[in-house]
């Protein structure tokens, strides 16, 4: 995959996370993607990654992903992210973290998610 396919895919994967296009979601991920988040999440297939996409879907109904940076090789790409929308308790919130994603097959088969667990607890329980 070229370079500018890769990113390419990563723009499809934000659109569609941030439209909540889960079938849209599900056509960019290998049947076989692990999923590994720094909150301690490791899912493995596109039903249990999915699953978990639900979930966020309907705890941050209104959570826009935006890309700041990207870098990637072709195969390995990682990214820098800013997730902004309204935590549990009304809020207004925007948190950053970074994503290493492997491609094969012109989808994603691997993403590794690194954030800080308090962002996190903070959106979640409004502390």
């Amino acid at each position: 995959m070229t370079k500018d396919e890769a990113r390419s895919l990563v723009e499809r994967l934000v659109a569609a996370y941030n439209s909540k296009d889960r079938a849209g979601l599900a056509g960019l991920y290998a049947e076989d993607i692990s999923l590994w988040s720094a909150l301690g999440a490791e899912l493995r297939g596109r039903d249990e990654v999915l699953e978990h996409i639900d979930e966020l879907f309907g705890s941050l109904p209104d959570e826009l992903m935006t890309v700041d940076t990207l870098v990637t090789d072709g195969e390995a790409t990682v990214i820098e992210v800013t997730s902004s929308g309204t935590d549990r308790a009304g809020e207004p919130y925007e948190i950053q973290f970074t994503e290493v994603l492997e491609i094969s097959n012109g989808r994603f088969s691997e993403i590794k998610t690194y954030l800080d667990p308090d962002d996190v607890k903070a959106i979640a329980v409004g502390e």
